[in-house]
């Protein structure tokens, strides 16, 4: 079984026509705050044509719910992408000893396995999106050759660009 593909990389580069990070990933990689305001990400080609639509679409009473709570929820995601990434990059440094975070995170996905199996089924949804959660950052961490600070740099690229997607809505 070879190494996962990046999941976190194509979508960097699918939202990139909606809103480039800013500014781009460097080698080594930037802290995570580099892509924390003040800055902000570059409009995409498609951001002008999307932007008169959208505004048109949620002026509509009975749609302005709708954007706004599409608005909230881009929000806090990017809140939760951007902490996980600046926690991921501070988490490098505190490693144990021989302990890499492919361990740290094997060890996340089996606690949560577990308790999947001993919980009553409703908080079976919480614990599933938490271990999806986990797996992909697993994934990520993987397949970046397990270099923290590269896994932690395209987290903060992500956040940035869907917190500029949010202002569509």
């Amino acid at each position: 079984m070879g190494t996962p593909p990046d999941p976190i990389a194509p979508v960097i580069a699918a939202l990139t026509f909606l809103a480039a990070p800013n500014p781009t990933i460097t080698t080594p990689p930037q802290a995570p705050s580099a892509w924390e305001p003040p800055n902000t990400a570059t409009d995409g080609t498609l951001l002008a044509v999307l932007q008169p639509l959208l505004s048109t679409l949620f002026a509509i009473p009975s749609l302005a719910p709708v954007g706004t709570a599409v608005n909230t929820a881009l929000t806090d995601v990017a809140k939760v992408i951007s902490t996980i990434a600046d926690k991921l990059a501070a988490l490098e440094g505190s490693l144990p000893a021989g302990t890499s975070a492919t361990d740290v995170m094997n060890g996340l996905q089996s606690g949560l396995s577990m308790a999947n199996t001993l919980l009553p089924s409703g908080a079976s949804t919480a614990l599933s999106s938490a271990s999806s959660l986990f797996q992909t950052i697993q994934n990520l961490i993987t397949a970046v050759g397990g270099d923290l600070a590269t896994a932690a740099a395209e987290l903060a690229e992500l956040s940035q660009q869907i917190t500029a997607m949010a202002a569509l809505f």
